[in-house]
């Protein structure tokens, strides 16, 4: 099996550092747009509420 990008060639290689700007740039349209990360990801809290 072969390791992922970040892991085989480091956070500083370019596609790297591409691949992790565009996650990031994702996330901030998606934060703006009004979707927030507990909507996908629910606090430990509201995990044990249900």
């Amino acid at each position: 099996m072969t390791r992922p990008l970040i892991d085989a060639a480091g956070p500083g290689h370019p596609l790297a550092r591409l691949l992790l700007a565009a996650a990031a740039l994702a996330a901030a349209t998606a934060w703006d747009a009004g979707h927030r990360v507990t909507d996908l990801h629910p606090t430990r809290q509201q995990q044990r509420q249900r």
